[in-house]
């Protein structure tokens, strides 16, 4: 949890190498998702292992340190791609829905210095 070194920094527990916080990496992250024309293959993201296809072709950054992102593709099962996906109505969500097997999703994971 991001508030957890606060906390312990507030408990007084016992710090003696100042190392609470000092060790926090955030990876912000955001996510991508694209319908497949109607003549592709379904994507199927319900099925397989979780985070089986990752990228790092950009992961070394414009400066060459490391500090990129990395793309992967999250197996996405419906009940939290229906969860993530925006509200219009109740028409709408259906329609997305519907569309959902050939619905593919991409996360892409930056580095924060």
């Amino acid at each position: 949890s991001i508030q957890s070194p606060a906390l312990l920094l507030r408990s007084k527990i016992p710090d003696p190498h100042k190392q609470i916080g000092k060790n926090l990496r955030l990876h912000p992250v955001t996510g991508a998702t694209g319908v497949m024309p109607k003549d592709h293959e379904p994507v199927r993201s319900w099925q397989g292992a979780p985070m089986t296809t990752v990228s790092n072709v950009v992961a070394a950054g414009p400066d060459n340190d490391m500090y990129g992102s990395k793309l992967e593709c999250p197996i996405a099962h419906p009940g939290i791609t229906s969860a993530l996906m925006p509200w219009k109505s109740g028409a709408e969500f259906k329609k997305r829905m519907l569309n959902y097997p050939s619905t593919a999703a991409i996360i892409v994971l930056t580095r924060y210095k």
